[in-house]
């Protein structure tokens, strides 16, 4: 091969070996330009994000022991995907679909918000309009900016008065107190304001506030982890008992004069803290979620006790091989008893995680920052119809909106590489929810799951869905 040959070959292989580079270089430029234009799944062909979805979620949900999920997705402001996954009844096997209704909790915040703000453009309120909730007055827009009032556990139950009232109060942050200004304001009660704002305007036939009491069987049945409903009891119980057995000993030293505590004492002091802490909790989480808790703790106790003695007489029978009595005192007898009672919490331990049923909430009482009761299809109705400004004023609902800076009303804000979105979660006893929309883009998606479990896969299941960072968390 010649000089000049060979100089040509070199400078073809170079700039063939500089073209791979090159394109190795800017392929992953390539796709990063591409997921940021692509917005995640919500940008997909539907029939590509739908088989996604079906292979993506029932996975998920049977790894994190989620029993049941319904999505929607809005893209470029219109509904273009919803679906039901798994079990709304694991018991009765009813399957989740997209009108299911669920718990939804804070959500309704972000409901009445909207029809608060079309009642300013009706000139019925203002934003300066003073919301009185426990005895203080808040601004309107403080209180849906999320900046409202947030009334103790005792004052929300005990000093709350009127159609809207009770422990809701605890997480309304002026919520209860807008509920009530809305109704002097138009003479109505609170469920048919939002239904002729709101519910009727965007089609979600399907959502309120209030449910008959022969209705609450469609709403799916919440689950929460085993643990949850044992804290319900025993935590308020132990706080109690801290308090209730130093009183004990100082009635029995100074007022009854006697220098040590008789089991009696101890049995009335337990007694008492028990009495006084489930009064509160009941009046707090409702008596039927209270009795169903109850019965979960004396299961678990009755349970645990059982295997102890179990284990117990297994491990005594083992120290003493071929004796059909044990003798008291006897060092095997005392190893058997505690390898019996370890061994029983050990496999308590494992047992905590599992999904128990807890009652649904009665219908008869709106509570604005519990009880609503939706759809996925009817929250991306409504997502479909905020982003079009639906029956409201755009300038209006650009000030819901804010800039990313400025706070949003009836939602919250974060920052994304692409601007920022507006979230809503709610997380009802049984129930995580979740909507997020990107104003920008005109995408959203809804999330509703009838478990305490689910808080992980909404959040990630949302930054799949709208393409945003992994890992996207609530801030």
């Amino acid at each position: 091969m010649r000089l000049s040959d060979r100089a040509r070959f070199r400078a073809r292989l170079t700039g063939f070996f500089l073209v791979v580079l090159t394109m190795v270089a800017i392929m992953p430029a390539a796709q990063a330009r591409d997921g940021r234009v692509d917005g995640g799944m919500a940008r997909w062909p539907v029939g590509e994000m739908a088989r996604a979805l079906d292979d993506y979620l029932p996975r998920r949900m049977a790894e994190e022991n989620v029993p049941g999920l319904a999505v929607a997705v809005v893209r470029k402001g219109v509904l273009v995907f919803e679906k039901g996954y798994g079990l709304a009844d694991a018991v009765g096997g009813r399957k989740v679909s997209a009108n299911t209704l669920f718990e939804a909790g804070a959500l309704g915040k972000s409901v009445a918000a909207y029809t608060a703000m079309r009642m300013v453009g009706a000139r019925l309120l203002t934003l300066d309009e003073p919301i009185t909730e426990d005895g203080q007055d808040v601004p309107l827009r403080l209180v849906l900016e999320g900046k409202g009032r947030r009334a103790g556990i005792l004052s929300g139950i005990w000093k709350s008065r009127g159609r809207v009232a009770g422990a809701d109060l605890v997480m309304a942050g002026g919520y209860g107190g807008l509920a009530r200004v809305m109704e002097d304001r138009v003479d109505a009660p609170f469920e048919r304001i939002v239904t002729a704002y709101v519910f009727k305007p965007f089609d979600m036939l399907s959502s309120g506030y209030r449910l008959p009491q022969a209705l609450t069987r469609s709403v799916a049945r919440g689950y929460v982890p085993l643990w949850q409903a044992l804290a319900a009891v025993f935590l308020p119980w132990f706080a109690m008992l801290v308090i209730a057995l130093p009183v004990a000993f100082a009635v029995v030293h100074f007022v009854l004069d006697r220098i040590r505590m008789v089991p009696r004492d101890f049995v009335i002091a337990v007694g008492g803290a028990f009495v006084a802490a489930m009064v509160p909790t009941g009046l707090f989480i409702g008596w039927p979620m209270l009795a169903v808790v109850l019965a979960y703790a004396v299961t678990f106790l009755v349970c645990l006790g059982l295997a102890g003695f179990l284990f117990w007489r297994f491990f005594a029978l083992v120290y003493r091989p071929g004796q059909g009595v044990l003798r008291r005192g006897h060092r095997g007898e005392e190893r058997a008893l505690v390898f019996g009672l370890l061994l029983a919490l050990f496999a308590a331990f494992l047992f905590l995680g599992r999904n128990v049923p807890v009652p649904t909430l009665g219908g008869n009482e709106p509570r604005v920052a519990l009880s609503l009761r939706t759809s996925a299809h009817d929250l991306g109705l409504f997502a479909e119809g905020f982003l079009a400004s639906k029956g409201l004023d755009p300038t209006l609902r650009d000030m819901m909106i804010g800039d990313g800076r400025e706070p949003a009303l009836g939602f919250h804000t974060r920052s994304t590489r692409e601007g920022f979105t507006l979230w809503q979660s709610g997380d009802r006893p049984g129930f995580t929810s979740l909507v997020v929309i990107h104003p920008l883009r005109g995408d959203a998606v809804v999330l509703l799951a009838n478990t305490n479990k689910a808080a992980d896969l909404v959040q990630e299941a949302a930054a799949q869905i709208m393409g945003m960072e992994a890992g996207w968390r609530l801030p």
